[in-house]
C-alpha cells in the first residue's frame, strides 16, 4: 500500500464534493424538521438577593441601603435551601398541576455575578414558568421569615424571663440600698465625698498656717534683732540725734548760711537785712538745739523714729504669731477629729459604693434587655422581608429550546464532517480493492490456485 499525501485526501474529498454537501443538506433538513415537531420550552428568569443588613430598624430610624451580602459561599448556601424539599414542596403546593420531579429537571439557580441569585425554570407554558420563577423567591422569603419568627419568638419569651428577674432583683437591690442608707445615717450620697474634699482643704489649710506660722516667728526673730541693734545706738555717749524735725531744722540752718554769706561781703554787719538774717539764722540754731535736747532726753523716742516703728512691729507679729498658733492648734484637733470620724464612715461608705454598683450593673442590664426585648417585639409584629427581588419573571416571549436556526447550522456543519469521513471511507475500501486484485494478478497461476 502506497503512502497517501494531504493533497491526494483533498483530491478525494473534491471529486465526491455532491456526496458531502447531499449528506450535509440532509443533516440540516432533518434537524429542522425535529425542530418543528419538538415542543416549544420556554426558559422564565427572576433574581433576588439577600441583603448585608436586612431591614430591621426600628421606626424613627434612618433607612440604610440594602446592598447584597458581598460573599459567594453566602450565595451558594442559599441555592441549598432553594434546592430543598421544603421549598420544592411549598412551590408544588402552589402549582400541584406539576409533579414533584419536575422541580428537579426544570429548575436551576445560578450565582449571578452582583453575588445575586438567578432562578430559571423551563416548561411548555411559558405563562406557568413565569409564575413558577416568582414563586421560588417568595418560598424562599417565606422560609426565611418562618425561621426568624420562631428564633425570634423563642428570644422574645427568654428576654421576658430575664427582665422578670433583673427587675426582681433591682428592687430587692433598692429595698437593700434604703435600709443600708438609714441604718448607717447616710444622709445624702455625697456625704462621704464631701468629708473627703473637707479633709483635703483642712491639710491644706493646716499646712499654710504652719508655712506663716514659721515665717512669723522668722520675722519676729529678724525685728528683735534690729530692736538690739537700735537700742545700743540710744547710749547716752553715742546717741544719733535725729528725726524729721531735726533734719528739716538742718536744712533751713544750711539755707541761711547760704542766704547770708553773700550779703556779708557786700553789706555792711550794721545793714537791716544783715540783721535780719542773721537773727533767723540765730533762730534756728537754737530750736535746732532744743529740738536736740529733748529727743535726748526722751528714752521712749517719738513716733515715727525708727525704734518706735520696729516696736510696733514686733508687737503686731507678737499678736499675729499667738492668733496663727492658735489657729494651728484648732486646724489640727479638727482635722485629727475629721480624720476619727471617716476611719469610722470608711467601712460604711465602701459597703454603699458596693450596694451602689450593683444597683447600676442592673439598671445597666435591664435597659439592655428591654432594648433588646423592644426590637424583638417590633420585629415579631412588623415582619419584614429577608430578600430584594430584583427582577421579575414574565412571560417569554421566544423559546429557549429548540431553536431551528441553531439546530440547522450545527446539523449541517455536523453533516459535512460526517460526509468527509464517509467519503474518505469509501476511498479506503477502493483503495484496498485494488491492492488486492493488483496482488492478485503478479502471482503465478500455481500460486493463484493455492491462494
Amino acid at each position: 500500500m502506497e503512502n497517501r499525501t494531504l493533497s491526494d485526501y483533498w483530491i478525494v474529498l473534491y471529486s465526491n464534493k455532491k456526496t458531502i454537501l447531499l449528506i450535509a443538506l440532509m443533516a440540516g433538513v432533518f434537524a429542522y424538521v425535529v425542530s418543528v415537531l419538538m415542543p416549544s420550552v420556554y426558559e422564565a428568569k427572576s433574581a433576588f438577593y439577600l441583603p448585608y443588613q436586612p431591614n430591621t430598624e426600628l421606626l424613627g430610624s434612618s433607612p440604610q441601603a440594602l446592598l447584597p451580602f458581598p460573599e459567594e459561599k453566602s450565595s451558594g448556601a442559599n441555592i441549598g435551601i432553594l434546592r430543598s424539599k421544603d421549598i420544592q414542596r411549598a412551590v408544588q403546593a402552589k402549582f400541584p398541576v406539576k409533579p414533584l420531579k419536575f422541580f428537579s429537571k426544570n429548575v436551576d439557580f445560578k450565582v449571578g455575578n452582583g453575588f445575586t441569585i438567578d432562578v430559571y425554570v423551563r416548561d411548555t407554558d411559558p405563562v406557568l414558568a413565569a409564575e413558577i420563577a416568582n414563586a421560588f423567591p417568595l418560598a424562599f422569603d417565606e422560609f426565611q421569615s418562618n425561621a426568624l419568627a420562631k428564633r425570634s419568638s423563642a428570644t422574645e419569651r427568654a428576654l421576658r424571663v430575664q427582665i422578670e428577674q433583673v427587675n426582681r432583683r433591682l428592687d430587692g437591690g433598692r429595698k437593700a440600698l434604703l435600709a443600708y442608707e438609714e441604718k448607717n445615717s447616710i444622709i445624702s450620697s455625697g456625704e462621704g465625698e464631701g468629708w473627703l474634699e473637707l479633709a483635703k482643704n483642712f491639710e491644706q489649710e493646716l499646712r499654710v498656717t504652719r508655712a506663716d506660722v514659721a515665717a512669723t516667728k522668722e520675722r519676729i526673730k529678724k525685728i528683735e534683732q534690729q530692736l538690739s541693734e537700735e537700742r545700743e545706738s540710744y547710749r547716752p555717749d553715742e546717741e544719733v540725734m535725729t528725726n524729721p524735725q531735726i533734719e528739716a531744722l538742718k536744712q533751713k540752718i544750711t539755707e541761711l548760711e547760704i542766704n547770708s554769706a553773700r550779703p556779708r561781703a557786700e553789706l555792711k554787719p550794721s545793714h537791716a537785712r544783715f540783721k535780719e538774717l542773721q537773727a533767723e539764722l540765730s533762730t534756728a540754731k537754737q530750736a535746732l538745739n532744743t529740738e536736740i535736747s529733748r529727743l535726748s532726753n526722751s528714752r521712749s523716742k517719738q513716733p515715727g523714729s525708727v525704734y518706735e516703728n520696729l516696736r510696733m512691729q514686733l508687737i503686731e507679729k507678737t499678736n499675729e504669731l499667738k492668733y496663727l498658733e492658735a489657729k494651728l492648734d484648732a486646724l489640727a484637733v479638727t482635722l485629727k477629729d475629721l480624720n476619727r470620724d471617716m476611719r469610722t464612715m470608711a467601712p460604711k461608705l465602701v459597703g454603699l459604693e458596693a450596694q451602689r454598683n450593683e444597683k447600676r450593673i442592673l439598671e445597666g442590664l435591664q435597659a439592655q434587655i428591654e432594648k433588646s426585648l423592644l426590637d424583638v417585639t417590633v420585629q415579631n409584629h412588623s415582619p419584614q422581608s429577608t430578600i430584594v427581588l430584583l427582577e421579575h419573571a414574565f412571560p417569554p416571549e421566544q423559546p429557549a429550546f429548540p431553536i431551528p436556526l441553531l439546530n440547522v447550522i450545527v446539523s449541517v456543519i455536523f453533516g459535512f464532517i460526517v460526509g468527509a469521513y464517509y467519503v474518505l471511507f469509501l476511498d479506503y475500501l477502493k483503495m484496498l480493492k485494488q491492492n488486492r486484485i493488483k496482488n492478485q494478478m503478479d502471482l503465478s497461476p500455481l500460486e493463484q490456485l493455492q491462494s
